[in-house]
């Protein structure tokens, strides 16, 4: 590792901290955008309720914030951000809101 300070995860000024690698950027149509490491991973236009929801799913899937943060961040409560575990193979995720 070098001793080099990490970088900014996102280079916007109103970015929402998410988790300790992440930051939502919001639109002013209603839209946004996840930094993830500085590197966008997540988009949705306004309107596009699916891929909001999308995005806060994989999210807590792969833990990059707890799901009260997660729920904060995305305005929701935290009980509407839910997971299950596969069954039979098959892993059923979902996000209410």
């Amino acid at each position: 590792m070098t001793a080099q300070p990490h970088l900014p995860v996102a280079m916007v000024l109103d970015a929402v901290p998410l988790g300790l690698a992440g930051e939502l950027v919001r639109d002013a149509d209603g839209g946004g955008t996840v930094f993830l490491h500085g590197q966008a991973s997540f988009s949705w236009d306004a309107g596009d309720e699916a891929g909001r929801r999308w995005a806060a799913v994989k999210l807590a899937a792969m833990k990059a914030a707890g799901v009260g943060e997660i729920a904060a961040v995305f305005d929701v409560t935290p009980s509407t951000v839910w997971l299950r575990h596969p069954v039979n193979g098959v892993v059923m995720e979902a996000v209410a809101g």
